[in-house]
């Protein structure tokens, strides 16, 4: 009798079906740590992008009010006068205007101003300019003047009614009332000055002192209490700003 043994050449052992097993394991911890990788990726891409903020964004965010600078009389209005002394108003509210301006431009605001030269603009071509450059607030800058020398001081004037306008009056008040050595005669309302009453904006009207009164005339004429003024007037602008945030 003969006796033939059939060898099955497909039969694995157990060790090599262990191994097969081990490398298709070994794929698929592959496959999982591709995956993973491929979505840190794409995370990481996403949360950058997120971050990144357009130029237009960064700047709006920013903004600052609009002011418009208003100094009073120019031209062939000299506004208020002391022979004595030969000063006009016309000349000291030019130069208080410009260092105003100077002083909100470097904190960020966007100014424009009724006047930069000794021309003569009507009232109703500054409220113009305000009400076309879509000012947030309109400061006008005056010397007072009185018949009696003795009379000093400086005030803020706001429109009859405009809470928004009192809220501005008292908060560059209680800055420029310290700029020198003279009276507080405190913030005041009207309905009788044409360029508050017809500008939008909240707007202020600043006597900054006499120029009749030999003290207060001295101190407007000097260069540092130009600088002065200008600059507490800025800071009651920054706090009024403040005061709405």
């Amino acid at each position: 009798m003969e006796i033939v043994f059939h060898y099955n050449s497909r039969k694995t052992s157990p060790k090599t079906t262990k191994n097969v097993k081990k490398v298709e394991q070994n794929k698929i911890t592959v496959r999982i740590g591709v995956v993973l990788l491929v979505l840190t990726a794409l995370y990481a891409l996403a949360y950058r992008k997120s971050e990144m903020t357009a130029p237009d964004e960064i700047i709006t965010e920013k903004e600052k009010p609009r002011v418009v600078i208003d100094a009073g009389h120019g031209g062939h209005d000299p506004g208020a006068v002391n022979h004595n002394v030969g000063v006009t108003e016309k000349s000291l509210t030019l130069k208080i205007a410009a260092l105003l301006g100077a002083a909100l431009a470097s904190v960020g605001h966007d100014v424009f101003f009724t006047r930069e030269l000794d021309v003569f603009v009507p009232l109703g071509t500054r409220c113009k300019v305000a009400n076309e450059a879509g000012a947030d607030l309109f400061i006008s800058v005056h010397i007072n003047a009185a018949a009696d020398g003795k009379a000093r001081g400086i005030e803020t004037w706001h429109c009859t009614g405009s809470v928004k306008g009192a809220a501005l009056a008292s908060a560059i008040h209680s800055r420029v009332r310290g700029s020198y050595s003279t009276i507080d005669r405190g913030v005041k309302n009207t309905s009788g000055f044409y360029v508050l009453h017809h500008t939008k904006a909240p707007a202020v009207l600043c006597e900054l002192g006499f120029i009749t009164n030999d003290s207060d005339v001295t101190a407007l004429c000097s260069a540092d209490v130009q600088h002065e003024l200008a600059r507490r007037i800025a800071l009651g602008v920054e706090d009024y700003l403040d005061q709405k945030s």
